[in-house]
């Protein structure tokens, strides 16, 4: 599977940035979900977690991107306060989030590129991720996670996720996937975020996620 999305190229500090910024999901926000979770968390539909699969797994194999989505809304649909933009990218890319703004305010015509393919083979990924997950050591997990970042920067919620991870969290949103039904009446956990069933966002009243 290919998808394309609109590629950036803006200049920060002392170096350019490769941003990826991804259609508005219909149904989708990032907000802070504190104390009830660890922190900043992504909620949306089914194909919102489609989508942020296919960022799970440009991320597994291109660490010199950063992945936007433009979420913020006016208020949260289903009550929770205030909601943020969301981006993912890896630890590798050593960015300085508090250079975000300045390369937000540059994500415009004049320094956009083109369309970028993202191949998204899921079976590829998940087949690896079984053998990885068996063969990957302890020691190998507590640096992953010392590299894992949830921050709020801003008017955007930063996921950095180490490439163990984004393998991780990708098996995880396409195992949950599978396994959610539109009639649904619960939201179903991933390790990003709840995926919410279109009868629990009918019965919210949010059909359009404003």
């Amino acid at each position: 599977m290919k998808f394309k999305v609109d590629h950036y190229r803006v200049p920060g500090k002392n170096r350019m940035f490769d941003v990826l910024v991804f259609p508005t999901p219909k149904i989708g926000w990032a907000y802070d979900d504190y104390p009830e979770e660890s922190g900043p968390r992504v909620d949306g539909d089914y194909e919102a977690f489609r989508m942020f699969a296919i960022v799970l797994a440009g991320l597994a194999t291109d660490p010199s991107k950063i992945m936007y989505f433009p979420l913020k809304k006016e208020k949260h649909p289903m009550g929770f306060g205030q909601t943020y933009h969301f981006a993912m990218l890896r630890p590798e890319l050593q960015f300085r989030r508090s250079q975000w703004p300045r390369l937000h305010a540059k994500l415009d015509r004049r320094h956009w590129v083109g369309k970028y393919t993202i191949r998204h083979d899921r079976k590829k990924l998940d087949d690896y991720f079984e053998r990885f997950r068996k063969a990957l050591p302890g020691r190998l997990r507590c640096a992953a996670n010392k590299s894992y970042v949830e921050e709020i920067r801003g008017d955007t919620v930063f996921m950095v996720i180490p490439r163990e991870y984004c393998y991780d969290f990708h098996y995880d949103v396409g195992v949950t996937l599978d396994g959610c039904y539109d009639e649904d009446e619960y939201s179903q956990m991933t390790k990003i975020g709840w995926i919410l069933p279109q009868k629990l966002i009918e019965s919210c009243g949010s059909k359009d996620g404003k």
